[in-house]
């Protein structure tokens, strides 16, 4: 794969030090990348989801798409050193998911023409993570100019390019290498950082009507005699964590879940977070471990024995929290929904950007700024009330500008 003239004109390469060693790219498919990968993916909440583990346990099953990576080398023939990893997804048509497809992301946000058509957006290649929706560059963070390398030689020569989910502060840092590139405000999602040494100070750190929700489903938790346990992820649970769903076909699909992580490299990050009552498993919530962050995934509690007690807050929020304070852990990532649960209970909103490395023909500043203020005003009227005052007015700024901000 290497970029074709459309490409090229996004990509602007930092002048060559002397002594600068020459990146080799390469690719390969993505059941085959090599195991140093997950070495140079961020320890972080964010590296997690561009880690090869969760990508190889995470491919697209979209028929039309193919899954590979672009492999930077430096150094010699003998013994090239790995320095840098860019997943790259082709789709012949537009992808399934709507969370993965330009024209529901970008052109259903414009009030009319052609670009809100898949036709209009032709072939499409996305570069980074297509399952987790967050990006970060695969590499050491002096390196990112041969990630940015890697990124161009992946594109192919036709087609729309775009690397999705990216965290305002690496987005802003990626654009000196693709200036030309729209910047386009595309989701958001949640992310709590810890704060403090103990539940107690966490809590305190606080807006007051997060720590006064927190401490009232607390206690409302222990008077129903409920409790935590942190467990790893082992089979022996499976029984009883499928037997929490309400029907036969959900229970099946999460020990399918379940045993795919088992069965993968993902197996030894993963932590089951029980609700108990009398000895007794009445909800779970799913959670892997990667550096200094906790990935939050699958909740499921009891229908028949859990309401009344704060048992989903309690799942959600606070067990992670204490989950991080007993591990050092800094950062709890919440994923992309639920965003007003996770707010009232001191997460943030974390704006979400792409690089449209290659935007479909007919799109201009114009477009983008459409997009952007029609994204941040739905996300401002959506969750403004239970959102910090300084997030609100980055919303606002973007709502009012259609310009990146960060």
């Amino acid at each position: 794969m290497r970029a074709g003239t459309a490409a090229v004109s996004f990509y602007e390469e930092a002048p060559k030090r002397p002594g600068v060693e020459a990146v080799r790219l390469t690719t390969a498919p993505l059941r085959s990348a090599p195991a140093r990968w997950d070495e140079l993916a961020p320890r972080t909440a964010a590296g997690f989801f561009n880690s090869r583990a969760w990508h190889q346990a995470h491919a697209d099953p979209d028929a039309a798409a193919w899954h590979g990576v672009v492999l930077g080398w430096v150094g010699g023939a003998g013994r090239p050193s790995l320095r840098t990893v860019v997943p790259v997804s082709h789709y012949d048509r537009a992808p399934a998911r709507p969370m993965l497809d330009p024209a529901r992301l970008f052109g259903s946000m414009l009030r009319g023409g052609r670009l809100r058509t898949p036709e209009a957006w032709g072939r499409v290649t996305l570069i980074g993570a297509t399952a987790g929706y967050r990006t970060v560059p695969v590499c050491h963070p002096d390196d990112e100019h041969l990630w940015a390398r890697a990124v161009q030689y992946a594109m192919p020569d036709d087609g729309t390019a775009a690397v999705l989910y990216l965290d305002g502060p690496t987005a802003g840092r990626l654009t000196r290498y693709f200036p030309r590139a729209p910047l386009i405000l595309t989701h958001a999602r949640t992310v709590l950082r810890i704060q403090g040494a103990t539940f107690e100070e966490h809590l305190g750190a606080l807006q007051r009507s997060s720590r006064t929700l927190a401490r009232r489903e607390e206690r409302v938790f222990a008077d129903g005699a409920r409790a935590i346990k942190v467990l790893p992820l082992t089979a022996a649970l499976l029984p009883d964590l499928a037997r929490l769903h309400p029907t036969p076909k959900e229970a099946t699909a999460a020990e399918r879940e379940l045993r795919r992580y088992l069965a993968s490299p993902l197996a030894g990050s993963a932590h089951v977070i029980l609700c108990t009552h009398n000895g007794a498993t009445i909800g779970y919530r799913l959670v892997f471990q990667h550096g200094d962050g906790l990935v939050a995934h699958r909740i499921t509690v009891d229908p028949r024995r859990t309401g009344h007690f704060a048992e989903q807050p309690v799942l959600q929020s606070h067990a992670p929290v204490r989950m991080c304070l007993a591990r050092h852990l800094q950062e709890i990532d919440f994923g992309v929904g639920g965003f007003t649960d996770k707010l009232r209970r001191g997460a943030r909103l974390l704006p979400l950007w792409s690089l449209l490395l290659r935007p479909p023909l007919g799109w201009t500043a114009r477009h983008t700024r459409e997009v952007n203020r029609r994204r941040a005003g739905e996300l401002f009227d959506a969750y403004a009330q239970d959102m910090d005052v300084d997030d609100l007015a980055l919303l606002r700024l973007i709502a009012q500008t259609g310009m990146f901000a960060a």
